[in-house]
């Protein structure tokens, strides 16, 4: 399959090398939107498998908020990519739950490990998503309640505990209690454990 990518930036010649990255590595490039406003014009027409979204693009909307919508309309994976590290702008990223974070300048490899390994992440989410709970629950032969299956969904689709505890209207707390019991069924200590666990 041909992943179909849309860039979401405004520098023109960052834009321009990434699509002819792209385009070399095997991807179809679906075309370039230079604002948040057209980004979200060519996701509704073209629907692509993945974006590469900047997340400062000027004036108007902030890849922020594209992400937003590619998230809550379109369930579509996305990477940022920022000139940003610092701990405001990464935070903020996060809330996102973006499948990869690229850090400008980047390295031409890093940036296609980087899409090659948030599409392989997103298809076994989605695979994961489309588990019914006995089906979970035979294939780890471990047995969960209802509201552990619940959690262990939010926590494989990268939820952060307090985006989980507003969802399910508990608190922060009753999460992080409710994930150490899933753990400690699955003989595991952590969220990436629990990804390898139930996914492989």
């Amino acid at each position: 399959m041909s992943i179909k990518v849309l860039i979401v930036e405004d520098d023109p010649i960052i834009a321009d090398h990434l699509s002819q990255l792209l385009r070399l590595e095997g991807f179809c490039n679906l075309g370039i939107a230079h604002t948040g406003e057209r980004a979200l014009d060519m996701i509704s027409t073209l629907q692509p498998d993945l974006c590469i979204c900047d997340i400062h693009l000027g004036t108007g909307m902030s890849g922020i908020n594209v992400a937003e919508v590619l998230r809550s309309k379109y369930q579509t994976p996305y990477i940022f990519l920022t000139s940003f590290d610092d701990d405001a702008t990464i935070e903020e990223a996060e809330k996102q739950s973006p499948y990869g974070y690229i850090v400008k300048p980047f390295q031409d490899r890093t940036l296609i490990a980087t899409v090659k390994i948030a599409w392989s992440n997103y298809q076994k989410q989605k695979s994961a998503n489309e588990l019914s709970k006995p089906d979970l629950e035979s294939r780890i032969d471990v047995s969960f309640t209802a509201r552990e299956f619940e959690i262990i969904t939010a926590l494989i689709n990268g939820e952060s505990y307090k985006h989980i505890a507003q969802s399910l209207f508990l608190t922060t707390d009753s999460i992080k209690y409710h994930a150490g019991k899933i753990y400690k069924k699955c003989g595991i200590t952590s969220r990436s454990a629990l990804y390898s666990r139930l996914l492989y």
